[in-house]
Parts: structure tokens; C-alpha cells; sequence
């Protein structure tokens, strides 16, 4: 079967794809591996604006790789790009991280492996690996070097979050009105600056949990933002609630979507996702309230932008670059047609991988047999479950969600943590290690399977063993069994 053609059928946006594939030219004839990860369960079908801001925030140049090359833990990709919004999904090309997050290791060249679609990697005998091997204790060396370095700079930045958290709280206070922002173009560009200068400290507290890295006592961390918000719901407190936390929604980076204060409906019927308990992830959590508040600024100069043009919620289908170069016709025109495509990107499902190699485009599990064993990535407890499994896609299937059973979802969106409590372990065909879904069911030695190739539709009440030492689903086909936590 051509693949290709079948991807066209599917409603993939190849032109899109083409345009990824130009600007990363840099890797030749190697295969490109595009496939989602935790970022990428943030958000749903992903609007302009909030494309703008995850293209700053994984740009070569942005805080994300900031951090990184600082630290020596990676090289900046230039000429290249990290993230491919494909019908308006975020994708993540693992050529980058194969060949520039592990920037500390031998020259490699890459194949595809066609059975397992993944990057297949091949050291290459050259005069540069040999040295590279001879100097093998001195890497380590320099690994250790850059922790050292990590935990001065982390310390440090937090005396900087410390003002930061000040100045945006004060920033908001004055600004999180329609009546309080007098030029909304330049209000949207000077907010979205702050919501990615955010994310540095974001990036920073990840690393320091990763790589457990002690940092020093804050109250800008210890009260941890979500922590309160949960308490407030669990004593139904909304106006406070509307009042302190009006800023946040359940997908605060998409800026098209209504926030808390305009919408509280989902908090009271679902709550809110489970708040860390660790210290390097409430610093986390604490900035991407931060964030919250300045991409709730730029919505509200979006919709006085809305009324001034007349475009109305039209204008989230515009960047903020494309404000003032445009006029109010072509703006339209152009709103219009984007508003179309992203209407059907909506219906249409994608995998969670795509593959592109020698010209073609590749979708994996084609003619793959059906097997009552799957294998995933365990990034949790090490325990061994046995229950039914329930799909959980939509906010309307968190109301459904039978207590004591298996999460399977597509994504591991951090919302997923609303239903932990009633969960006996979570398998998901897309997030890491480091997602937030990921890190509370550490927390709460909770199994939580991730990557997990189905080549089948799991269906609800359909019996698994989930194994989280090997990171093997079974597919029982004996419903007759007990629920047991092994």
C-alpha cells in the first residue's frame, strides 16, 4: 500500500510537512522522526497564537535551549527547527534530541528501522570517535562539571523569580482589563515576552528535579499556586477562586480559550489537576502560573484587537506579527481560510508518529498483526496491575471515569491527574519521563505506562495486565479476573 496516498486520505496537511522538511535540510538524507510528546498534550488543535508562543519557547535562540547550551548539556540546533505544527498538531523531531541534546557522545549516523519506526543509530568509525573514546573519563568529568554549574545558576535564578513573580503579579494587576490596556498590539507582543520568559524558569526547575539538584528555600516556591487552587475548590470557594485564579483555565497556553473567570463550569465538575509535592516542581508549577497571567493578558488585548478591527474571535487565527502588517480586509481573508482549515483539522485524527524518508511519508502499525502484548515505557511505580481499561480523550470522559480502572489515553495531558485518585494505573501513547502526569504518578506509585504502540482500539471494560517493571500490556481476553494492586 503507498503510504503517501494513504496520509492524503487521512487529511494530513503535506504542505506543511513539505515546508518542516525544507528548513531542516540539515540532516540530508536521514529519516525525520516527527512525533509528539508531553509539550504536545498541552494542547489540542493549536491556534496561531499559540503557535507563536511554542516556536519562541523551542526556538534555537529561546529559553529552552538557552539553558542547555549554557550548561553544556547540549549545542544549539541552528539552521533547524525543533517542533512541526502538522494540522495543527505540535510535533517534536527526535533527530534534534538524537543529535543535539546529546551533543557529549560519538559521531553517530542514522537509518530507520522499520520495524520498530525509530531512528536506528550507527557509531561512525572516524578519527574523531577514537579520540572521543580515549577521552571517555573526561566527559564524565564534564557532566559532573555542568550539575556543579546547575545548581549555581539555579540557585541564583531563583533570587531573579523572586522579582520576577513581583513584577508580573503588579504587571497583571494593571493590565487584566480591556479598560487598562491603551495600545492592545503592543500589549499582546510584551505579554507573550513575559509568558516565554517564564518558561526559562520552567526549564530550569525540570532539570533540577532531574537531576536532583538542592536549591535553597523561597517563599515564591514553597506556597505552590496550584496547591491553593485545589483547596479552594475542595472547599467550593469559586468567587475566590474567579477572584485569585481567574487568569488560569484547564489549557491556559491556548489563548482562543476561555479562562476560569469566564468559564468555571469544567473546575466544578472535574477539579483540578493534581498539585507536586516536591519542591523543584511546585518552583515549576509556581512559573507556569506566571506564565498563565501574561497569556491571559495577551488574550484580553486579543479580543479588545477583536472588537477594534471587527474581526471578533477571528483574531485568534492571526499572530501577533501579522497585526500590523495586514489590513483589516486581508486580515479577514486570511482569518477566514485558517478558520476553515483548523474547523477540519479538528475532525481529523493523527498518529502519534510520522515518518518521513527518501521522499515518502510514514505512519506506523501499517499491516501490523494484532498481538495481546504491548510494549510501553514505564516512567513510574514498578508494580503490577490487573482492570479494566476506560479511554479518556475528552473533559466529558473524566465525569464518566469507573473508579478502579486502568487510564488509557493519547496523550498524557497533566489534566489526567484529576481522576489518579480513582486510578490503578495510566498508559498513554504519547508523553515522558519528565510530563506532570508522569511526575505525580511517581508521587503517588501509580504504574504509568508511556509510548505505548496499540495496534488496536483498547476498548472500555476490555481487561489488561499492566506491568510497570517490564512496561508490558497484556490484553486479557478472560474478563473473569479481580482487581488486585500487586
Amino acid at each position: 500500500m503507498n503510504l503517501t496516498i494513504l496520509i492524503r486520505e487521512m487529511g494530513l496537511n503535506l504542505e506543511e510537512l513539505d515546508n518542516f522538511v525544507e528548513q531542516n535540510r540539515i540532516f540530508k538524507n536521514a529519516p525525520l522522526i516527527l512525533e509528539k510528546n508531553e509539550n504536545s498534550a498541552l494542547i489540542a488543535v493549536s491556534k496561531p497564537p499559540t503557535q507563536e508562543f511554542f516556536e519562541r519557547v523551542f526556538d534555537p535562540l529561546g529559553p529552552f535551549w538557552d539553558i542547555y547550551s549554557e550548561l553544556g548539556f547540549a549545542t544549539r540546533p541552528l539552521n533547524t527547527k525543533y517542533i512541526a505544527f502538522i494540522n495543527g498538531r505540535m510535533y517534536f523531531l527526535r533527530n534534534i534530541e538524537k543529535k543535539f541534546m546529546n551533543s557529549i557522545g560519538p559521531e553517530k549516523s542514522f537509518d530507520l528501522d522499520t520495524e520498530k519506526w525509530q531512528l536506528k543509530e550507527k557509531i561512525i568509525p572516524s578519527a574523531s570517535n577514537f579520540l572521543l573514546m580515549l577521552s571517555a573519563l573526561f566527559d564524565v568529568l564534564k557532566q559532573y562539571e555542568s550539575i556543579i554549574k546547575l545548581s549555581f545558576m539555579a540557585n541564583e535564578a531563583i533570587k531573579k523569580f523572586e522579582d520576577f513573580r513581583e513584577k508580573t503579579i503588579i504587571f497583571y494587576k494593571n493590565h487584566s482589563s480591556k479598560s487598562n490596556i491603551e495600545n492592545p498590539l503592543k500589549m499582546a507582543r510584551k505579554s507573550l515576552e513575559g509568558a516565554v520568559h517564564s518558561m526559562t524558569y520552567t526549564n530550569l526547575a525540570m532539570l533540577c528535579y532531574t537531576l536532583r539538584v538542592k536549591l535553597r528555600k523561597s517563599e515564591s516556591i514553597e506556597e505552590c499556586e496550584s496547591q491553593i487552587l485545589r483547596n479552594l475548590i475542595e472547599i467550593g470557594d469559586w468567587n475566590s477562586i474567579k477572584k485569585s485564579f481567574g487568569f488560569y483555565s484547564f489549557s491556559p497556553y491556548d489563548i482562543s480559550r476561555p479562562r476560569f473567570r469566564e468559564d468555571i463550569t469544567g473546575l466544578e465538575r472535574y477539579g483540578s489537576p493534581e498539585p507536586p509535592t516536591n519542591y523543584s516542581l511546585k518552583w515549576r508549577e509556581n512559573a507556569k502560573y506566571l506564565c498563565a497571567r501574561y497569556l491571559d493578558i495577551e488574550r484580553i488585548a486579543f479580543k479588545k484587537l477583536g472588537e477594534l478591527t471587527g474581526l471578533g474571535d477571528l483574531i485568534f487565527y492571526c499572530r501577533t506579527t501579522e497585526l500590523d502588517e495586514l489590513d483589516t480586509g486581508n486580515l479577514e481573508k486570511l482569518a477566514l481560510k485558517r478558520k476553515s482549515l483548523f474547523d477540519r483539522y479538528e475532525k481529523i485524527e493523527l498518529p502519534q508518529k510520522i515518518i518521513y524518508f527518501n521522499g515518502n511519508v510514514y505512519i506506523p502499525h501499517e499491516d501490523i498483526e494484532e498481538t495481546t502484548i504491548i510494549q510501553a515505557q514505564s516512567v513510574s511505580s514498578k508494580r503490577i496491575v490487573v482492570g479494566p481499561a476506560f479511554n479518556v480523550n475528552t473533559m466529558d470522559d473524566y465525569e464518566k471515569f469507573p473508579d478502579g480502572s486502568i487510564i488509557i489515553s493519547k496523550t498524557l495531558d497533566p489534566n489526567l491527574t484529576i481522576l489518579y485518585k480513582m486510578a490503578i494505573a495510566v498508559v498513554s501513547e504519547s508523553g515522558g519521563h519528565l510530563a506532570h502526569a508522569a511526575v505525580i504518578a511517581r508521587e503517588m506509585d501509580l504504574p504509568c505506562l508511556v509510548r505505548a504502540n496499540f495496534p488496536i482500539q483498547i476498548k472500555d471494560g476490555q481487561y489488561l495486565k499492566v506491568n510497570g517493571g517490564t512496561g508490558e500490556i497484556e490484553i486479557l481476553k478472560d474478563k473473569k479476573f479481580k482487581l488486585c494492586n500487586s
